[in-house]
């Protein structure tokens, strides 16, 4: 949800893709077909430092909390004998902090985390399972849900005050910045070396569509029961770009996407015929 060439399970080459498509487990997919085989929760950092300019700002103390309690609130929906945890980021500082508070709050409830698959010189797998570990893996970069690229002529605007009132920013929205991106990519008012809100969404949802073709892979690799949960921890634009697109209501409709929450997408098989893949949204928590 690579969200999800997201996922480092998607990032696999293809020979050792091709290596697990050759091996047959249909029980394997028939006992998994009531419950997703991957989770992924994509969600806002927690609050931040006032200063927005600060690339590296860190976490507030509230920030600190507002994470552990969306930790707490993910952990109330798993089971740690069977879901087993990656964790991936946006590759700034908050969101690495973010999903280290996460990790730890998962690992002291017993829950296990993807490590990498073996390979040999060929490439081939040396195992036919997920490999886990009882330590936590630490969280890694995932460029699907990397920061909006914003020229620096747009990013003068966007810090710009007497924007806000210009485009109409409700006084709801705490980031001004982003309100100001959104609605000067809605008016096509953005360079063309930024980023627009829609260009966003339209790269996580390549993501989304990237998993749901390496699913048939991933069921073959998965004990019976087993799951994949992603934890992904990424920024206000993508997330709102992204749900915006889902929805339909803008962000300046709706209002930006409140720190530690975002939205949640399951990946499973369907049981007939076909057994297409399909990747259920919503927004989380609902």
């Amino acid at each position: 949800m690579n969200i999800l060439d997201f996922l480092l399970i998607v990032n696999m080459s293809d020979t050792i893709l091709r290596g697990i498509e050759s091996q047959p487990d249909s029980s394997k997919e028939k006992n998994r077909a009531e419950r997703p085989t991957l989770t992924a929760y994509v969600l806002r950092h927690g609050e931040t430092e006032k200063d927005k300019t600060k690339k590296d700002r860190g976490l507030t103390e509230k920030g600190e909390r507002e994470i552990l309690e969306a930790a707490d609130r993910i952990i109330s929906e798993l089971d740690p004998q069977n879901d087993i945890i990656q964790l991936l980021d946006s590759d700034t500082p908050r969101t690495k902090t973010c999903n280290q508070l996460i990790g730890q709050k998962l690992a002291e409830a017993g829950f296990k985390f993807f490590t990498l698959i073996r390979t040999d010189k060929a490439g081939k797998p040396l195992e036919t399972e997920i490999n886990t570990s009882g330590d936590i893996v630490a969280s890694r970069r995932f460029p699907k849900i990397r920061m909006p690229k914003i020229s620096e002529a747009d990013s003068a605007v966007q810090r710009d005050s007497s924007q806000r009132k210009k485009y109409n920013i409700p006084n709801g929205v705490e980031d001004a910045r982003m309100a100001i991106w959104y609605a000067m990519g809605e008016r096509g008012k953005l360079s063309g070396d930024s980023e627009t809100p829609q260009a966003v969404a339209e790269r996580m949802e390549d993501g989304i569509e990237q998993t749901k073709k390496k699913l048939p892979m991933l069921n073959k690799l998965l004990k019976p029961g087993q799951r994949i949960v992603a934890i992904i921890n990424a920024n206000a634009p993508q997330i709102d770009a992204l749900i915006t697109k889902k929805t339909g209501k803008s962000m300046l409709e709706r209002g930006e996407v409140k720190n530690a929450k975002g939205f949640r997408i399951d990946f499973s098989t369907l049981e007939d015929s076909s057994h297409k893949v399909k990747a259920t949204f919503e927004e989380w928590p609902s």
